[in-house]
């Protein structure tokens, strides 16, 4: 007991407990909302809700604009000093001019979306609009906080969001027929409602803005060009193979390729919460042999939790599907094989995007990006009308294979020595 409560009253395992809890939250919301769309949407009609959300996540990524990520780098950097709260100012200057130009932009697209296209209309059209500008508005804050280290936040914000959205869920599906508008209705309503709460949370940012810095303004700007490519790149490389299926192959492919797809895409997250944690502390480190241990240390963790992860899931995968969606959707088996390997794959990528951000790399993580990218692209153009899903979940794999590649030859190069 005594061991107990003098781990918890460090700082670094609070925080991690926090990490993991944040992610933890959000990975249960999301599951059992996934659970009850796939269930209550059917085989076909979930495949074409992947789609969508495909095309809205696409759309949040582009308008966020790197601004988030651009912030909460930059402020780790000046979090303990006296700038801090100038910067803040100035960060949510640039991410609320930036989303009003986006907003508009946007609302004009969709004034050119064909009004007698089914499920289009002003209803989906508010909800796309509600949904994507919620999203930016609370992955911008979720970035503040984990740039201030400030990751009770990050959970509190992640509860709310995650779980607003699975009990709206339940509340349409005791209420309602669920169909594709209404499915887009429940993911806008939640993300809206929480976007409201963390704006009136922080609404002291709007003060003192009369005397913002030009140049303040512009090292936001210019930072977030390279993660604007990074992000961008990195969602549509994780959703080009949604979007593709859709277009070479049949709804039902896609539904077992989504179904699959979502049981495990957030799992990866957990290298996520052991790298909020460590990532930054490279910042601390001068020494090149103690940054060295840093990374070791951190990918030896990975190792020995993803390894018997993926095993298991590789092994128990049609247990899996079954018991989660129903037996409809067991065909998705192999491609839930398949996802094993994109999970621990996809979380040495993050543990290297971690480090490789804070050793202010993110112009070379760029050009990496262009290149599984395109090998994605290529591999499912060329595949997926003769394998199908299969096909996709294949060519995922290896996409972030050679994204794991190239940031390691990053990370090797800003560490100045070879690490491993």
């Amino acid at each position: 007991m005594a061991i107990l409560k003098r781990l918890l009253r460090s700082k670094g395992v609070r925080e991690t407990l926090w990490a993991a809890a944040s992610k933890w939250v959000a990975f249960i919301g999301i599951l059992i909302t996934n659970v009850i769309l796939a269930r209550e949407l059917g085989v076909e009609a979930y495949g074409v809700w992947g789609f969508w959300f495909a095309i809205l996540t696409i759309f949040a990524t582009v308008g966020d604009l790197g601004i988030g990520t651009s912030s909460r780098v930059l402020l780790a950097h000046v979090a303990h000093s006296a700038d801090a709260s100038s910067f803040l100012r100035h960060a949510f200057f640039v991410r609320l001019v930036t989303l009003a130009i986006f907003l508009g932009a946007t609302i004009a697209f969709l004034a050119f979306v064909p009004s007698d296209v089914s499920w289009y209309g002003l209803g989906f059209s508010g909800a796309f609009v509600l949904y994507v500008t919620g999203r930016i508005i609370t992955n911008y804050f979720r970035e503040i906080a984990w740039g201030f280290h400030d990751l009770r936040s990050a959970c509190l914000l992640n509860l709310l969001e995650y779980w607003l959205l699975l009990a709206c869920a339940g509340v349409f599906v005791a209420y309602t027929e669920m169909t594709l508008a209404s499915t887009s209705m429940v993911f806008a309503l939640s993300v809206a409602v929480a976007a409201v709460w963390v704006l009136f949370r922080h609404r002291h940012f709007l003060s003192g803005w009369m005397v913002l810095r030009r140049s303040d303004i512009v090292t936001i700007l210019r930072n977030a060009v390279p993660f604007f490519f990074i992000s961008l790149g990195f969602m549509v490389l994780t959703e080009i193979d949604t979007i593709m299926i859709w277009w070479l192959s049949s709804e039902i492919e896609l539904g077992w390729y989504t179904a699959a797809k979502n049981l495990v895409n957030r799992l990866p997250q957990i290298a996520l919460v052991m790298s909020m944690g460590l990532a930054p502390l490279i910042i601390q480190r001068e020494n090149i042999n103690d940054k060295h241990a840093l990374v070791r240390g951190n990918f030896l963790a990975i190792i020995l939790l993803f390894v018997p992860l993926c095993i298991a899931i590789f092994w128990f995968a049609p247990m899996l599907l079954s018991f989660f969606y129903g037996v409809e959707y067991i065909p998705a088996a192999s491609v839930l094989q398949i996802f094993s390997a994109f999970v621990f794959v996809t979380a040495i990528v993050i543990t290297l995007n971690g480090f490789i951000d804070y050793e202010m790399g993110g112009h070379l993580r760029a050009l990496v990006f262009i290149w599984p990218l395109l090998l994605n692209i290529g591999l499912n153009w060329y595949f997926i009308p003769l394998y199908w899903a299969i096909a996709a979940a294949l060519s995922t794999v290896a996409a972030y294979s050679l994204m794991a590649l190239g940031n390691a030859v990053v990370l090797r190069h800003l560490m100045k020595k070879r690490i491993w």
